[in-house]
């Protein structure tokens, strides 16, 4: 990663760090072939995930990498946080990504299924 884009990062974490303060995060990590999404609570621990490789969710996608499999993770991650009851107080933590393309699409999955972010 370049200089630039690692600088651009630092700075859009630190803001949104910010933001999200006092809440649960939903955080997204992202590679060109999977997305994973992750309940975080204030503590740090991790209460529930999912991803394209996750079973349920790799059943109904034919690729991974692409914008519906992005938006099945979300549908599927609103079903682990009902079942969590953490339905107020989350914030969506794009980890620095631009809110574009995949990463919108999971923030559209999540909303789908009334989940508010």
């Amino acid at each position: 990663m370049s200089k630039l884009k690692s600088r651009v990062r630092d700075r859009v974490k630190r803001k949104s760090r910010a933001r999200l303060a006092g809440k649960d995060r939903i955080i997204i990590t992202r590679s060109n072939r999977h997305i994973r999404v992750q309940v975080v609570n204030l503590n740090g621990r991790v209460l529930g995930g999912v991803s394209t490789l996750t079973p349920a969710v790799k059943k109904k996608i034919s690729y991974t990498g692409n914008k519906e499999a992005a938006k099945e993770v979300g549908m599927a991650l609103a079903a682990v946080i009902k079942k969590l009851k953490l339905t107020d107080n989350l914030a969506f933590d794009r980890s620095g990504y631009v809110y574009h393309g995949r990463v919108a699409m999971v923030a559209e999955g999540l909303r789908a299924a009334k989940i508010k972010i």
